[in-house]
């Protein structure tokens, strides 16, 4: 990726997809532009147009403001879609993101669908440094999950997120699962309750394949702050938990990553992205029948690869 500049964020990790731009010559050999990588050149003074998104927005009449201070968006959908429209008008176009939780995916708008939304200048960015958090969980409330006995507790699980990795992804069953579990901001840890037979792992000949085998109890599989998930309809097609303590509190924050990405700024040119969290996504790192790679946030995806250039991403964490 060209001209791209990172100031510094509390945690960064491998969930941002980010990648050098290359081209396949006519002889099959692969040039990387690695060397040519600059610092992001953005000039935000050009900002024409506004757009303000709050979750607490304040309900009004007045449609002909919406997006503004006092009349913001209510989600991320709505203010992303109102400023791709600026964008496709040609108008350098900053998204203010008010504090809140958002829990959102909308990796299908296309920041490429035109040059001028392509190269026009796009700022998102959250209204303070702290406390705009995107998050790839939805809250599961403790009053849904049914009792099994030895304190283990289940939910309906409609996800099929499966087994999945390259063939020189780790050999290991458990990283090729995408699931992720929080009880009152702790993580549980994960035990694979479905054992499948794995072949073509590290053998870089094609792709590798998962053979069911059989399925471990939850009673007996799970210890405290761990959890499990059954898939297979025979299985219950269920999610299983067993948190730290016996007694879940009514009130108890049950979170769990249903998001495989949140967004994606492929092919999308001079980009700004200030003051956000991005947390708790359930990517992996080949997912069910894509033939791409994905991250909580991307920007070079498809095939060929359209990677996006004059990037600033200032303060955030991934």
């Amino acid at each position: 990726m060209n001209n791209l500049y990172l100031r510094p964020s509390t945690l960064l990790l491998s969930a941002l997809l980010i990648s050098s731009p290359s081209t396949t010559h006519a002889s099959g050999e692969e040039e990387t532009y690695s060397s040519t990588i600059t610092g992001a050149v953005i000039d935000e003074s050009l900002i024409e147009k506004e757009i303000h998104i709050s979750p607490t927005r304040k309900q009004t009449a007045d449609d002909a403001h919406q997006g503004s201070p006092l009349n913001p968006y209510s989600d991320l959908r709505s203010g992303l879609e109102a400023a791709l429209a600026s964008l496709a008008a040609s108008q350098p176009t900053k998204v203010i993101i008010h504090p809140g939780t958002y829990r959102e995916d909308v990796s299908d708008l296309d920041f490429s669908a035109s040059p001028e939304i392509a190269n026009t200048l796009l700022i998102i960015e959250g209204q303070s440094t702290e406390g705009v958090v995107w998050s790839g969980a939805d809250i599961f409330h403790a009053s849904d999950w049914t009792p099994q006995g030895d304190g283990v507790l289940s939910h309906p699980w409609i996800y099929r997120f499966g087994n999945y990795s390259p063939h020189w992804g780790t050999p290991g069953l458990i990283g090729h699962r995408s699931e992720m579990v929080w009880v009152d901001g702790k993580p549980l840890r994960p035990v694979i309750l479905e054992d499948y037979e794995i072949k073509g792992m590290g053998d870089w000949k094609g792709s590798p394949s998962w053979t069911y085998q059989h399925f471990n109890a939850p009673n007996e599989a799970l210890s405290s702050g761990s959890f499990g998930v059954a898939e297979r309809q025979e299985n219950g097609s269920s999610i299983f938990i067993k948190p730290f303590t016996k007694e879940l509190s009514p009130n108890a924050k049950i979170e769990i990553a249903v998001r495989q990405q949140l967004i994606d700024f492929s092919g999308k040119h001079n980009l700004v992205i200030r003051n956000i969290r991005f947390e708790k996504v359930a990517n992996s790192q080949w997912p069910n029948g894509a033939a791409k790679q994905i991250g909580a946030v991307s920007f070079g995806l498809g095939n060929p690869v359209v990677f996006s250039q004059n990037v600033l991403l200032d303060n955030i964490d991934i």
